[in-house]
C-alpha cells in the first residue's frame, strides 16, 4: 500500500474562531454574533469546507450573503485560498459561483435576492452572512430555507455584526431560549476576545462615537441595545417603558384610544389600544377583508367605547367608510403618515406621530410583546430632509430590515394622532359636529383634500 498525500488547509484559527465552530457542536442551528474584524466570515468558510469534504458525493452546502456580488467579493476568494492545496480535485465555477468538491459535494455562493431560485433544493450546510441586510429575511428564512434544510436535518451558521432588535436579533434569542434545543447562540465581544489592544479599543471608540454615537458599543461590543442616533425610537426607552410600574388608578382620568392599521395579504392587521399611560398588547389579524376588519372593530368599540379610533387612511378607506355607517362618525378619524404634521420639526404626520409615542416612552408603559418591540425600535431616521426635519426610512426598508410591515408599531403610532396636550384640528371638527351628517363631511372632505399614498405602492411612499 503506497503513501497517502496529505492534504493541507491553510488556516490555523484564532482560539475564539474555534469556540465558534465549537459552538455547533450537538446543535443544528448556531447564531453567532460577532465583533467588527473578528474574522467570521474565514471561520465560516473552513467550517463549510469542512463539512463538504465530510459529506458525500450528493452534498450541497450554500453561503448565503445579503446579495450575490457581496458574496463574491467577501468569500470567493477564500475558498480559493483554502482549497489551492487540493489543485485540479476542486474546481471553481465562475460564472455559477459554483466550488466542486474532490468527493462530489458542492458548496454555492448565493444572494438573498435571488432566495426563490432556492426553492425545492435540499440544503447540507449552510452559511447565512448578515442576515439583518438580507432581502426580506423573515420570508427567505422561513418560507424557502428552512424547508429545504428538513429532509436532511440541514445545519446552518448565522453569523453577524449587531444592527438592532431585528431578524438576527431572534435568532440570537432562540439559542438562548430552552424551548428550542436544535439552536445555540454565542457572543464575541472586542473586550473578551483579546484581538485588539486595549489602545487600539480606545481609539476606535474615540473615533467610531464622534462619527456615530453608540456605533462602538452596538459593533465591537455586539450590544444590542446600544443607544444610536440611528432610529428614533431606542431599545433603552423601550424597556424602561416595559417595565415601569405604574400606580393603581394611573389611567383612571385618562380616555381610552385606538390606533387601527389596516393589513390584508402577508402583513396582518392591528389594534392597538391606549388608555394615558398603559398601551395594550397588539390584537392581529390576518387575511381578513374590509367587511370583516370594520366589523371586527365595531364590537371591540361596543365593549370599550373608545373616545376615538384613529385609521391609516392609506389602506383603510373600506374600513373607515363602513364604520361610518354603523353611526361612528364622531369617533373614527382618518390618518395620513405622509400628511402635514402639527410640528414644524416633523417632516409629515408619520414622524409627528412617532415623536409623540417616543416622548410618551418617558412616562408610559408598554405591553411586553416582541413584534412592536422591534418593529417600534427600527424606526431609522432619514438624514436626508432639507429642512432638518425629523423624518423616518420609507416603510420598504424598514420592512427589509425586520422582516414585515411595520403594523404593530404604526398602530402604536396612531393613538397618538392626537398629540399629546395639543389635539389635532380634525378631531375637534368632527368631536364638536352638530350632526352625524356633518361629522361624515369634515370627514370626508379631509379624505378627498390629503392625498396619501396609493395602496398598491404602500411601502415605497416616503411617508
Amino acid at each position: 500500500m503506497g503513501d497517502t498525500k496529505r492534504i493541507v488547509i491553510p488556516y490555523k484559527p484564532r482560539p475564539y474562531q474555534q469556540k465558534l465552530e465549537e459552538g455547533l457542536w450537538g446543535y443544528r442551528f448556531l447564531t453567532a454574533v460577532c465583533h467588527r474584524r473578528f474574522g467570521k466570515t474565514v471561520a465560516a468558510a473552513i467550517w463549510l469546507i469542512k463539512e463538504a469534504l465530510a459529506g458525500g458525493s450528493d452534498f450541497r452546502g450554500y453561503y448565503i450573503a445579503p446579495n450575490q456580488k457581496q458574496a463574491k467579493r467577501v468569500v470567493w476568494s477564500y475558498f480559493k485560498t483554502f482549497l489551492a492545496n487540493f489543485g485540479n480535485l476542486v474546481g471553481f465555477n465562475e460564472t455559477e459561483l459554483r466550488i466542486d468538491m474532490p468527493n462530489g459535494g458542492q458548496i454555492f455562493l448565493v444572494g438573498s435576492e435571488n432566495v426563490e431560485a432556492l426553492r425545492g433544493i435540499y440544503i447540507d450546510a449552510s452559511v447565512m452572512d448578515e442576515m439583518a441586510s438580507w432581502v426580506n429575511s423573515s420570508y427567505a428564512f422561513y418560507e424557502v430555507l428552512y424547508p429545504a434544510m428538513q429532509d436532511r436535518q440541514g445545519k446552518a451558521l448565522i453569523i453577524g455584526t449587531v444592527k438592532g432588535l431585528d431578524m438576527f436579533f431572534d435568532f440570537y434569542k432562540l439559542g438562548q431560549d430552552d424551548q428550542f434545543p436544535e439552536w445555540n447562540s454565542v457572543i464575541f465581544k472586542a473586550s473578551e476576545t483579546g484581538i485588539f489592544t486595549d489602545d487600539q479599543l480606545r481609539q476606535m471608540r474615540i473615533l467610531m462615537e464622534r462619527k456615530t454615537p453608540g456605533s462602538f458599543d452596538r459593533e465591537m461590543e455586539c450590544n444590542f441595545f446600544a443607544k444610536t442616533s440611528e432610529v428614533l425610537i431606542t431599545p433603552e426607552e423601550y424597556y424602561q417603558a416595559l417595565e415601569r410600574k405604574l400606580a393603581p388608578g394611573a389611567t383612571r382620568h385618562h380616555p381610552l384610544i385606538y390606533g387601527y392599521d389596516p393589513g390584508y395579504t402577508i402583513d396582518p392587521a392591528s389594534l392597538v389600544k391606549r388608555k394615558g399611560p398603559v398601551m395594550f398588547k397588539p390584537i392581529r389579524l390576518k387575511n381578513k377583508d374590509s367587511i370583516y376588519q370594520a366589523d371586527f372593530l365595531y364590537e371591540e368599540y361596543l365593549k370599550d367605547k373608545p373616545q376615538f379610533i384613529y385609521i391609516d387612511a392609506g389602506q383603510g378607506e373600506g374600513v373607515i367608510t363602513r364604520l361610518r355607517s354603523k353611526g361612528l362618525e364622531h369617533v373614527v378619524i382618518p390618518v395620513w403618515f405622509n400628511g402635514h404634521s402639527p410640528k414644524p420639526s416633523c417632516a409629515n404626520k408619520r414622524a409627528y406621530m412617532y415623536l409623540e409615542y417616543k416622548n410618551w416612552l418617558g412616562w408610559g408603559s408598554v405591553p411586553d410583546d416582541d413584534g412592536l418591540l422591534k418593529q417600534s425600535t427600527n424606526q431609522l431616521l432619514d438624514k436626508a430632509d432639507t429642512s432638518n426635519r425629523i423624518k423616518l426610512m420609507n416603510k420598504r426598508k424598514i420592512a427589509e430590515l425586520i422582516g414585515g410591515s411595520p403594523n404593530d408599531s404604526d398602530s402604536a403610532a396612531l393613538t397618538f394622532a392626537g398629540g399629546g396636550i395639543e389635539q389635532l384640528s380634525l378631531e375637534n371638527d368632527v368631536r364638536s359636529a352638530s350632526s352625524s351628517e356633518e361629522a361624515i363631511q369634515i370627514i370626508m372632505s379631509q379624505m378627498n383634500s390629503e392625498q396619501g399614498y396609493d395602496p398598491n405602492n404602500y411601502l415605497n411612499r416616503e411617508s
